[in-house]
């Protein structure tokens, strides 16, 4: 009988050892897929056989990045939002992301799906209490976008113009400042933003996308935004 109970519990290890990957592994199958489509669904069939909490964690903020570069944004916000509400660290071998960054993941997904309720769920959680001036910096970026999000035309998008017009002033807003002026240029049409950026951030995304170089992805965000 006990050897029959240690051979059992052999192949209950055995079992789980066969099935459980680290997040490197199912990564490196998942990049594999014919699409990125291919790999996310990967992704999410696997995630329970991740082999730690960690592992899963990885896994969600690698199978977001890629919901998020091909435009699936409610998709991206969703599982940013769950590995940050996981009480586990980064996996080994995969991008290292804190769990305030994470939270703004989320938002800027859901910001650029139209989704601003949800996003401001997030913006008014811990972040807002952060030491961190980069994540202050996107904190405030993110509060004026979604405030974007609720403008139902020009007239009203000009207290939000005028809050960017004073955070492209100041050094604590420094890290989003092109960000800022692009939201400035895109607005207003007014040239002397797009012209900033490209004399003090050149070659920059959004300076590609000022000179038409790269193509703004069609988000609901930029698509319904009032702009002049």
């Amino acid at each position: 009988m006990k050897k029959l109970f240690l051979s059992t519990a052999v192949l209950l290890f055995s079992s789980v050892f066969i099935f459980s990957q680290s997040a490197v592994q199912f990564k490196a199958e998942a990049i594999k897929k014919d699409s990125v489509q291919d790999a996310v669904d990967y992704i999410k069939s696997n995630l329970e056989k991740a082999a730690t909490p960690s592992d899963k964690r990885s896994l969600l903020y690698f199978a977001a990045t890629l919901e998020e570069q091909t435009g699936n944004y409610k998709s991206a916000g969703s599982l940013y939002a769950q590995a940050a509400g996981m009480k586990a660290g980064d996996a080994e071998g995969m991008e290292k992301v804190s769990p305030e960054k994470l939270v703004l993941c989320a938002v800027r997904a859901l910001l650029c799906a139209g989704d601003f309720e949800n996003a401001d769920l997030y913006l008014n959680s811990a972040v807002r209490s952060s030491t961190d001036k980069n994540i202050l910096a996107h904190v405030n970026l993110y509060s004026v976008w979604s405030s974007l999000c609720k403008a139902k035309n020009v007239e009203e998008t000009k207290d939000s113009i005028a809050l960017l017009n004073a955070y492209a002033l100041m050094d604590s807003m420094e890290d989003v400042r092109p960000q800022i002026l692009f939201a400035l240029w895109y607005l207003t049409s007014e040239e002397e933003f797009a012209a900033k950026i490209s004399k003090d951030y050149p070659g920059s995304m959004e300076d590609s996308v000022i000179k038409g170089n790269v193509q703004l992805m069609n988000s609901p965000f930029w698509l319904f935004v009032p702009r002049n």
